[in-house]
């Protein structure tokens, strides 16, 4: 049975949703009453999908489809995410560079100015207290902190420079009233990510679960997602870290650097 949901329902944007985790934040925002509008790069069956099953749950779901490591497809995603606002939540998903043929201007390019060109746009067409959430990992958070597989450096490097400008950008988060949350997770278990960078470098998810215990999964580093697109507060522009799954080896000997929510 379809749930009966409001007709002017809020509405959140997700990128990066046609698969794994920004799949899952689309479907568990729908089940609580949200229209989505969804970007994709290139996978359309996997996106209609995901639009099919939110229709089901009763919600609308507008698809957007463009590569934003493209400076000309991302300019035509930003004009079509910007007709179907305002939005009550943005969610920065979308990630690259992992792919052996991909080089660090690839990565520069999805990671950190697509994220800056969106948030930029939107900005202006998000409600009073919206929530805007940059998704990143802990390689890439804690990118001075610790060594890192080659394979991941320049996509490390790039998600750092990607937050570090939404940071930046405090001032016009304030004007717009929109509160900007970076959550990090470890490395998430049933990811692509995980995947490639076991097969990159064999053996490297076992020896990470050794040294932590566990890794997250996909469903607790979504429903951190989620519960931050849903939070609500009073005014208060400040970037705040949300970390997912263990900091170790991190913060080893190292004093905390900001208020912090650990989810393990």
């Amino acid at each position: 049975m379809i749930q009966a949901f409001p007709l002017n329902a809020p509405r959140v944007l997700i990128t990066g949703g046609s698969r794994g985790i920004g799949a899952r934040v689309a479907l568990a925002l729908a089940g609580r009453g949200y229209d989505i509008t969804l970007s994709y790069r290139d996978k359309h069956k996997r996106a209609a999908s995901v639009a099919a099953a939110i229709t089901r749950a009763g919600r609308h779901c507008e698809l957007v489809a463009g590569n934003l490591a493209r400076q000309d497809e991302l300019d035509d995603v930003v004009q079509r995410l910007a007709a179907h606002g305002p939005y009550n939540a943005v969610i920065l998903n979308a990630s690259g560079g992992l792919e052996p043929d991909k080089d660090l201007p690839y990565a520069m390019a999805i990671n950190c100015y697509a994220s800056v060109a969106l948030a930029t746009a939107v900005l202006p067409l998000c409600v009073g207290e919206a929530n805007l959430i940059y998704v990143t990992s802990h390689s890439a958070h804690f990118y001075y902190h610790q060594p890192l597989l080659p394979s991941y450096a320049h996509v490390a490097l790039s998600r750092q420079a990607g937050e570090q400008c939404l940071r930046r950008m405090s001032d016009m988060f304030a004007r717009h009233n929109v509160r900007l949350h970076i959550i990090s997770g470890d490395i998430v278990e049933g990811t692509i990510t995980a995947s490639l960078m076991d097969k990159q470098a064999p053996g490297f998810l076992r020896r990470r679960r050794e040294q932590v215990g566990r890794l997250p999964s996909i469903a607790e580093f979504s429903d951190m997602i989620v519960d931050k697109a849903l939070s609500r507060r009073a005014a208060d522009t400040k970037a705040t870290a949300h970390w997912c799954g263990s900091v170790e080896p991190y913060l080893v000997g190292r004093p905390t650097p900001e208020p912090c929510q650990v989810s393990s």
